[in-house]
């Protein structure tokens, strides 16, 4: 029987083929389990771990994709106020205003103040 359904005629040429389909199938959706396996493999493997920022370190965020006429990244620095477990931050910016929301660690990147004009900014916080 292939899918519920009974064999119109029972003569073993017609039964054999249908056993061949099924076989067929049987050995499709071990094929797609396989490629499945693998690319979740390759996905884990790919996924960055989480990212660990510590309190005091000056982050830049990245923009949303609306703005494509920005460069995506925020000029101004922001500093990590406090992080929480789910990989989310608070970030203050120099003035001691917080950033609007929690920020997921994905969107941040570490600044590297290569001038030195933030330097104040780490110290006075």
């Amino acid at each position: 029987m292939l899918y519920g359904v009974a064999p119109r005629n029972s003569d073993p040429i017609h039964f054999a083929s249908q056993l061949l389909g099924e076989e067929r199938l049987l050995a499709l959706e071990d094929k797609r389990d396989q490629v499945h396996s693998k690319l979740a493999e390759k996905q884990a493997d790919r996924w960055a771990p989480e990212l660990d920022y510590k309190k005091g370190n000056l982050v830049l965020v990245k923009r949303g994709k609306k703005l494509k006429i920005q460069p995506p990244w925020y000029e101004t620095p922001y500093m990590i106020y406090q992080g929480h477990e789910n990989n989310t931050y608070d970030l203050i910016d120099k003035d001691g205003e917080f950033f609007r929301s929690r920020v997921n660690a994905k969107i941040l990147k570490l600044y590297h103040d290569k001038t030195g004009m933030f330097a104040h900014f780490k110290t006075s916080n």
